[in-house]
């Protein structure tokens, strides 16, 4: 036998039986089908809110709208908090 049991197969004998795809304690989704959809098939769930977006919502930083890439949001908290109005010579600064 190895280190650590390395040789030793016997743990590997396991046993799923009927419940693989279920989680224990869990009824199976809607219509039995435990987690699949119509006629069997997988559906993904829904992704949730983009982290960009996210990370737009929550910060009032122009730096982080850009970041984000949401250039026009940028804008208007910089004329919003600090009056810019000529966004001309800030374009290079924002697209590196």
């Amino acid at each position: 036998s190895g280190a650590w049991g390395a040789g030793d197969d016997d743990d590997l004998d396991l046993d799923f039986g009927d419940d693989i795809g279920e989680t224990a304690g869990e009824e199976p989704a809607a219509g039995g089908l435990g987690g699949l959809g119509e006629g069997g098939v997988f559906v993904a769930p829904t992704p949730g809110t983009d982290k960009a977006a996210i990370w737009v919502q929550n910060s009032s930083l122009a730096a982080d709208h850009v970041a984000a890439g949401s250039f026009e949001s940028a804008m208007n908290l910089l004329n919003r908090q600090i009056g810019v109005v000529n966004f001309k010579p800030l374009r290079q600064a924002m697209m590196d």
